[in-house]
């Protein structure tokens, strides 16, 4: 097979174009890298033995974010800490709450208030229900949950927070025949 002169020159600016892009796309790539973060729950055993030694190791192993777990709208966030003791230890090791796993009563009506509040010291915008298998058992209790779901999205909004709901495999189980 003869090369022409042009299938030479076009292969070459080719060639070179693909490299170019290849390498920019690829630093590109690495200045938009995702940070990791860790649902605490993962180091529960360590986390309730020592959280600011936990809340070290992490950092230094190279997450970015955690995400506390089992919040239920108390006044502390976790044990005896509270948010801004929590916050000062993130920030001490260079860390962000990147989510919160809470329990259903976090979001009602006497503790929303009390769980954004949280949050803002935190610097968390996102609210997650861990788990609502009691409600998933019936239509009525998934209309329940999705009412409760919907108006504390709706008061969250203001203050640039999300809620979600973490799913799980009894989320899918079928009522009268069918997928709830």
């Amino acid at each position: 097979m003869q090369t022409t002169r042009r299938h030479f020159i076009k292969s070459g600016i080719s060639c070179t174009l693909g490299m170019t892009l290849g390498s920019t796309l690829s630093s590109r790539a690495d200045q938009a890298a995702i940070p990791i973060g860790v649902q605490l729950y993962a180091v529960r055993g360590e986390f309730e033995r020592d959280v600011p030694g936990t809340l070290k190791s992490l950092a230094e192993t190279g997450y970015k974010g955690v995400e506390f777990w089992g919040y239920g709208g108390t006044p502390n966030v976790y044990k005896e800490y509270s948010a801004a003791e929590l916050r000062k230890m993130l920030d001490a090791n260079g860390l962000k709450c990147c989510g919160m796993h809470l329990q259903l009563k976090a979001l009602a009506d006497d503790n929303l208030k009390r769980t954004m509040e949280n949050n803002q010291v935190l610097g968390n915008p996102y609210l997650n229900v861990a788990a609502a298998e009691e409600k998933m058992r019936s239509e009525k209790g998934i209309g329940e949950l999705a009412d409760l779901l919907v108006s504390a999205s709706g008061k969250c909004a203001g203050q640039q927070m999300t809620v979600g709901y973490h799913a799980h495999p009894f989320d899918f189980a079928r009522i009268d025949g069918r997928f709830a």
